[in-house]
């Protein structure tokens, strides 16, 4: 019976051990591909190829929004930084939503600054919530 029980909880600890460092893999790939869209997005002038990297890049914080980076998964929810993070994220939403708007009324121009301004507000949130 000893035995059974002890087996249980190794499985039971493994599984947890494991989904949490699945969930951490899964920010650091959508972190990652965040980057990938934004890189791309940032680098052209054709407002096809930043529609559409826009696209996957509001997608892709959308998805980073419901997990929580490894860092900051041992702080409480209402934590300044788990705060920080969703404020950060919800800020990103706003800015994509902006350069949509002016990749879809055709203006290059207002979408490269829109796009500065991500940049900006992901390297003030890096800095912020440095681990």
């Amino acid at each position: 019976m000893k035995k059974t029980a002890l087996l249980f909880c190794s499985v039971l600890l493994a599984t947890a051990l494991s989904a949490t460092a699945q969930a951490d893999n899964e920010v650091k790939t959508t972190m990652k591909s965040i980057g990938k869209s934004f890189g791309t997005a940032e680098k052209t002038d054709d407002l096809a190829v930043i529609k559409a990297e826009l696209a996957t890049l509001r997608e892709s914080v959308t998805q980073v929004q419901k997990l929580v980076p490894e860092h900051l998964k041992n702080q409480p929810a209402d934590s300044a930084d788990r705060k920080l993070y969703t404020e950060g994220l919800a800020k990103l939403l706003t800015q994509i939503d902006a350069a949509q708007a002016a990749a879809n009324s055709g203006k290059l121009g207002e979408t490269k600054v829109a796009l500065a301004n991500l940049k900006a507000t992901r390297n003030e949130y890096h800095k912020k919530l440095k681990p």
